[in-house]
Parts: C-alpha cells; sequence; structure tokens
C-alpha cells in the first residue's frame, strides 16, 4: 500500500500521484520497477534520474489498449508531476479526485476526440472505443500467432521447454519474462489454437 504523502529532509513526498505520474509517462510499470525504483523518486530531479533510466530499460514498444488511459493522462502529466512534490495537510480526510487536483476529473469528450484524432475514428462513446480497441488487439494477437506462433514454432518451443533449454526459449520468445511465465503464454496460445481461436486471451 502506498503511502499518501511523508515528509524526508523537509521534502514533502506523495508516492501515490508519483506513481501516477510514471504511468502516464511510462504506461506500465514493471514488478522491479514498481519495487525497486519509484521509491528511489524522493525528488523532482530524482524522478527525472529515474524515468531516464526506466526509459533506457525498455525498447520503446506499447500497446494500443492503454491508449484510453494515456489520452486521460497525457494532458496532465505537467500538473501531476507539480503537486507529487508538494505538501498535502488533507490526508485522513476522504474527499474526492478532484479535490486532490480538479486535473485529475475525466473528461470522456476529451478522451472520444484523441481516441478519434490518433486512430482515424469516429466513436462517440468510451464503449464502442474500448470495442474497437478490443478487436485491434485481437487483430496483432492473430498475426502474431499467424507470424510468429505457427504449429512448428509451438512445436519447437515445447521441445525447448522439455529440454529445459531456457537460453534459446528467451532467445525466441525475446521478453525479460521469466521461463514459468513463458510457459503459461506459450501453453496459452497452445489451447487458444487447439479450441480454433475461440475465447479471449
Amino acid at each position: 500500500m502506498l503511502k499518501t504523502s511523508y515528509s524526508l529532509n523537509g521534502n514533502a513526498i506523495r508516492p501515490f500521484i508519483i506513481l501516477l505520474a510514471a504511468i502516464v509517462e511510462f504506461k506500465y510499470l514493471t514488478y522491479e520497477e514498481f519495487t525497486y525504483l519509484l521509491p528511489l523518486c524522493i525528488g523532482q530531479n530524482e524522478y527525472k534520474v529515474i524515468a531516464d533510466g526506466i526509459k533506457k530499460l525498455r525498447d520503446g514498444k506499447c500497446g494500443i489498449d492503454e491508449i484510453i488511459i494515456d489520452h486521460f493522462f497525457s494532458s496532465v502529466i505537467s500538473q501531476l508531476k507539480k503537486i507529487a512534490f508538494s505538501a498535502e495537510t488533507r490526508l485522513g480526510d476522504n474527499i474526492a479526485l478532484s479535490e486532490i487536483s480538479p486535473c485529475l476529473v475525466v473528461d470522456e469528450k476529451i478522451i472520444i476526440a484523441a481516441i478519434n484524432k490518433e486512430l482515424g475514428l469516429k466513436v462517440t462513446n468510451l464503449v464502442e472505443a474500448k470495442g474497437i480497441l478490443e478487436n485491434n488487439r485481437y487483430k496483432r494477437f492473430e498475426r502474431l500467432i499467424d507470424t510468429v506462433f505457427t504449429d512448428e514454432n509451438i512445436m519447437s518451443l515445447l521441445e525447448m521447454f522439455a529440454n529445459r533449454n531456457d537460453r534459446e526459449i528467451q532467445k525466441f520468445i525475446n521478453a525479460e519474462a521469466d521461463i514459468p511465465t513463458i510457459f503459461e503464454y506459450v501453453l496459452g496460445i497452445l489451447w487458444y489454437k487447439i479450441s480454433e481461436r475461440k475465447g479471449k486471451m
């Protein structure tokens, strides 16, 4: 559980707001980034250094699934960073997001306009947008299965798992996930293919 606010060397630090700012900037945080890097953000300079470090560790790829969250926060990142390191006097109060900062109030029209502009769509509400984004995600996933996870490649991967050829598995998958996680992912794809691509992944 993140503390709402605490003081360090006379400086006010608001971990939840820092987390929001980091998620806006990076779309997500890995377990390691959240556990080991986020606590090091004890000031604006430290945040910048850590953020630059995370950028260097990543390859820059990001799925379109987070586009709604991205467009909600993209216009308020600078405001979030400003209040992340400011004192908060209402820690014990049950207050609305709008009282924490007006920038946290969702304006659906702005999000819809941004989605339409970026994707060349003409949706009128978030439910419709989420449906289209989900369809786009599945199209990408189907393409990935057709080009990368062919029957031959899955058989080859299963053989690598059986022989514990971990290095070759990670080289093929090209991900930082551990072997058990990759195994679960490959099994999920295999089951999806066996079930004639029915259900959701």
